[in-house]
């Protein structure tokens, strides 16, 4: 039997739901385990909270502005899912295949994304806050203006992905990561990186490739810049107290007193 607009709690485990119009549809708590929902139209806040969609086929599903908070999507295939400004919060989504689904703006608040497939997903805007990425593979994922404060990047793989304007500070490990990148002091750092408030006190950033970064209010008190590319970069109120800054590349910079490089000489060593 398929669901009806009120299905919430229904058992549905192994339905064949494949192309299916749920749009709207209450389906929290339901047991979806194993269903097939591929192709199926779960858009416009279908409710999902809770479900358990452990195995489910969900390729190529429509999931834009679903709630999946709490859902179980262990093991789930989710590949080339549109996922745009869904809930995924405390979702678990262990080992499941998200590649090349589309995840912008999605929240992902402490979900579960161990060892999932991310490889090529658009997570670009995603709020990934205190989310469990360990072992994930983000191969080629876009993940520019995403939130990854308080993540566990621990063994992901990020090799070239799109990491611009990332936000990824206070990790709780690193992942693997593409040249042009690192993760010092369990933030990642790199050009148009979001290192706005990062605490990089004494931090080793000597031949650091920072342009267009966002420092601002970042502490960098003792830090080793020595090389460090900072062209473009926003330095606007960042404590840069006994930095070394041997040999820094400037380059219409914005010093931590808010007056441009390009003003000062071609430097910021006299406007901290």
């Amino acid at each position: 039997m398929g669901p009806n607009a009120n299905s919430s709690g229904a058992d549905l485990s192994g339905a064949d739901l494949s192309g299916a119009d749920l749009q709207y549809a209450d389906l929290s708590r339901a047991n979806l385990s194993r269903a097939n929902l591929s192709d199926a139209n779960l858009s416009e806040m279908a409710d999902l909270t809770g479900a358990d969609l452990t195995g489910a086929d969900l390729t190529s599903a429509n999931l834009s502005f679903a709630n999946l908070d709490e859902v179980d999507l262990t093991g789930a295939d989710l590949s080339n899912a549109y996922l745009r400004y869904a809930r995924l919060n405390e979702a678990n989504l262990t080992g499941a295949d998200l590649s090349n689904a589309y995840l912008r703006y999605a929240s992902l608040y402490e979900a579960n994304l161990n060892g999932a497939n991310l490889s090529g997903a658009d997570l670009s805007n995603a709020y990934l806050g205190s989310a469990d990425l360990t072992g994930a593979d983000l191969i080629y994922a876009n993940l520019s203006g995403a939130d990854l404060s308080n993540a566990n990047l621990s063994h992901a793989d990020l090799y070239e992905a799109d990491l611009r304007y990332v936000l990824a500070i206070n990790l709780l490990g690193c992942p693997l990561l593409s040249y042009n990148w690192q993760c010092v002091k369990n933030n990642l750092v790199g050009p148009y990186a979001d290192l706005s408030n990062a605490d990089l006190s004494d931090a080793d950033l000597s031949n650091a490739n920072l342009s267009g970064a966002d420092l601002s209010n970042a502490d960098l008190i003792n830090a080793d810049l020595s090389n460090a590319n900072l062209t473009g970069a926003d330095l606007s109120n960042a404590y840069l107290g006994s930095a070394d800054l041997t040999s820094v590349s400037w380059g219409n910079t914005i010093c931590p007193d808010g007056t441009n490089s390009n003003d000062n000489g071609n430097t910021c060593e006299n406007n901290l």
